[in-house]
């Protein structure tokens, strides 16, 4: 094979890798916009205390992450694949902009023009578990005030023993017997 033949095999490998890490970045897009999805409905079912609608959710987000783990390992190779063609090991572990830095256009600008939306979607999900965590924590709170209120004895109310003198212990609250 003549110098400028294995050039052009070279190109057009290398075109065929991006192409297909492309498709995975755009798939990657659409799992992160699903689990954006998720994550507004989960924060919505949070601030209804929606037990069926968090267990739904939960259940989704599962299949989810699941969908996002094969997609995430597909991403790897298809970068180690780009990382052997460019003849940069370092790129295995790169970022996209990384490597699109590293690659020739077209073909880096098209890298870099589906990571930017692709980021931006990370972040939104980021700040979005953030609060729903906010929430989550803050509702676990107040069901703790609201349970440790409730466990607490009634000091207004009078107290009389068996024989009915008044009580000098304290009265055991409902949640006390009931564990």
């Amino acid at each position: 094979m003549t110098p400028t033949l294995r050039l052009h095999a070279a190109s057009d490998a290398l075109d065929a890798a991006t192409r297909d890490l492309l498709d995975v970045l755009t798939l990657t897009q659409a799992q992160t916009r699903e689990l954006l999805v998720l994550s507004e409905r989960k924060l919505a079912a949070l601030r209804k205390a929606d037990a069926t609608v968090l267990r739904d959710c939960a259940r989704q987000e599962e299949e989810a992450l699941a969908r996002m783990q094969r997609t995430t390992t597909a991403r790897r190779a298809v970068l180690a694949r780009l990382a052997q063609l460019v003849r940069e090991p370092s790129l295995v572990s790169a970022s996209v902009s990384e490597l699109a830095d590293r690659l020739p256009e077209p073909l880096g600008s098209a890298l870099r023009a589906r990571s930017v939306p692709l980021r931006e979607l990370a972040l939104q999900l980021a700040e979005r578990n953030q609060l729903t965590a906010r929430v989550a924590r803050n509702l676990h709170q107040h069901i703790r005030a609201v349970l440790a209120t409730l466990a607490e004895p009634q000091h207004d109310a009078a107290l009389y023993g068996r024989n009915g003198e008044t009580a000098t212990t304290p009265s055991r609250g409902w949640i006390d017997a009931t564990g």
